[in-house]
């Protein structure tokens, strides 16, 4: 259980954050960062690659060719990752309040499920406690949380 259940706090007196990795099937994938704040609303960071890159992981390598001796400081300033940050909303903030009673549970995807969309997500909260969550699970009450909250900071995000 999460030391948050216990006491009953809210997120916003929790610092730490929120990270969300979006791998798609079928396009580039992208992170998203929710550094929470003790004494008010969220921050979150957008996280894209350029057009025409599908992993961060080709990027690592083109630059890892270039700059063999790189320490993980200099590479990640190396990458040509675009970034964008907003303050959460309302809708945010409320989804992030959700996110904190989220109920855990594993579930057992059916033996001759065929999956045509094989989009992984992974979370990963860092704070009081820590957890790491993986999926690929439309189903999942977790899955379904990162969507909502992706589709409420695109909606918000300027263009």
């Amino acid at each position: 259980m999460w030391s948050q259940d216990e006491d009953e706090r809210s997120y916003t007196e929790s610092g730490g954050f929120i990270r969300i990795a979006v791998h798609p099937t079928w396009s580039a994938e992208f992170f998203v960062d929710v550094r929470l704040n003790r004494k008010g609303a969220a921050t979150v960071v957008l996280y894209s690659l350029p057009k025409g890159t599908k992993t961060v992981t080709v990027l690592l390598e083109k630059e890892l060719k270039q700059n063999p001796c790189a320490d993980a400081k200099s590479l990640a300033k190396m990458l040509p990752v675009q970034r964008r940050s907003l303050e959460a909303n309302k809708k945010m903030q409320d989804l992030i309040t959700d996110f904190f009673a989220l109920r855990w549970e594993p579930r057992r995807i059916p033996a001759d499920t065929v999956r045509l969309d094989a989009t992984e997500y992974e979370l990963e909260y860092i704070g009081d406690d820590t957890l790491l969550f993986d999926s690929d699970d439309h189903e999942t009450p977790v899955v379904k949380w990162a969507e909502s909250f992706l589709s409420a900071v695109y909606d918000a995000a300027p263009r």
